[in-house]
């Protein structure tokens, strides 16, 4: 309402500005005469002073009286003639109402302050509620110059990198544009500048496993146990920590946690199906859980300790140990999602695709592992 007011006193003080000079009374001809004749008057009477007191001798105190009553009866004439045609000039403003060109001045100058507000009531938003930056940033970037936004934010920390509130509402940006391993970095120096929270540590976590293509880590993992000890109930890091059980082939704990967390769960939580599903899929009977499972996260976070070279050794011979058992029996639907996760922690996407061309066909007839296997397409975006 301030902002309404403000405009409104700037629209009236420029309106005023234009129709004074328009409106306002011109002072007429007449006045002016009859302020020289004021002056003649005074004249006469100081010529008389002047007279009484000696000052003037009779024959030039008759001449100053000619003259000066000569100027009067001039400047009578004229504010005769001023008058009348004062009151001509009257008369016909009278009869018009304004001079012409002054009434369409005045028109357009009122007419366009309303036209102005009468497009804006029918085409504007003036209900439309304030954005907040952070608001903005973390909106979908549909039909939104997102990157624009997002180059002056980090333009910004370029220059001040540490500015940790900048960092903390980048982050989550991050991640909705599939950033995931600039999220996760946003998130760290967030949480190193202003201090470690649940929500944090948790969209660390999060950011730092989808930037692993769905691989669980070590770090990942300490991040979501931190959250839930500063808050127990985030859902976020119980259900990946449950993730990371299943991952190192402790289905029976990953079930447990998941089964843990839908019972806190309101019956609306849009992330309950999500949840239900995982149970369903790692539940005994839908995979061999006697069978040798592949690498997975603590095999993968223990070969960092080795050099570059015994590293890759181990991992690709146990990439290639289940490989092989897989051609030997395709049967083993969480066989064939190990193997895929592990090529692509492998970055060999080529070889992740075949593994899942090749699991379709071994699980073709199975509608419900064949839908795990798409969900698994989509979320590595193979």
């Amino acid at each position: 309402m301030v902002l309404w007011f403000v405009f409104a006193l700037l629209t009236c003080l420029a309106l005023g500005a234009v129709l004074w000079p328009l409106l306002r009374e011109t002072g007429s001809a007449a006045d002016d005469e009859m302020s020289d004749a004021d002056v003649y008057r005074d004249q006469l009477r100081e010529i008389e002073a002047d007279l009484a007191e000696g000052l003037l001798a009779p024959r030039e105190a008759e001449a100053a009286r000619l003259e000066v009553s000569r100027r009067l009866l001039a400047a009578g004439r004229a504010g005769k003639s001023a008058t009348g045609s004062g009151s001509k000039k009257r008369t016909r403003r009278t009869k018009g109402s304004a001079k012409p060109d002054a009434a369409i001045l005045t028109g357009v100058a009122l007419a366009l302050p309303l036209l102005s507000v009468g497009l804006y009531l029918l085409s504007g938003s003036p209900s439309l509620p304030g954005a907040p930056y952070q608001a903005r940033l973390e909106a979908a970037p549909e039909g939104r110059n997102i990157a624009r936004l997002i180059a002056q934010v980090e333009e910004r920390l370029r220059e001040h990198p540490q500015d940790g509130e900048g960092w903390n509402v980048i982050a989550p940006v991050y991640v909705r544009l599939g950033r995931y391993a600039d999220g996760a970095d946003a998130y760290r120096r967030a949480a190193a500048l202003l201090g470690e929270t649940a929500k944090r540590l948790e969209g660390y976590g999060e950011a730092r496993t989808l930037a692993d293509n769905g691989i669980v880590n070590e770090a990942a993992r300490k991040s979501f146990e931190r959250a839930l000890v500063l808050d127990g109930a985030r859902p976020k890091a119980r259900y990946w920590l449950g993730v990371a059980l299943e991952q190192d082939g402790r289905a029976g704990e990953a079930i447990a946690t998941w089964k843990k967390l839908l019972e806190g769960a309101a019956p609306e939580a849009p992330w309950r199906p999500l949840v239900e599903q995982r149970i369903a899929n790692a539940a005994p009977g839908n995979a061999d859980q006697s069978a040798p499972r592949g690498p997975g996260a603590a095999e993968i976070a223990a070969a960092a300790e080795m050099s570059q070279a015994d590293r890759a050794a181990m991992i690709n011979q146990m990439v290639a140990g289940l490989a092989q058992r897989l051609n030997e029996d395709g049967s083993d639907l969480q066989g064939w999602l190990r193997l895929t996760r592990a090529y692509m922690v492998l970055q060999k996407p080529d070889e992740a695709r075949d593994a899942l061309t090749r699991a379709r066909k071994s699980m073709a007839g199975d509608t419900a592992a064949l839908a795990q296997l798409d969900a698994l397409a989509r979320e590595l975006k193979l």
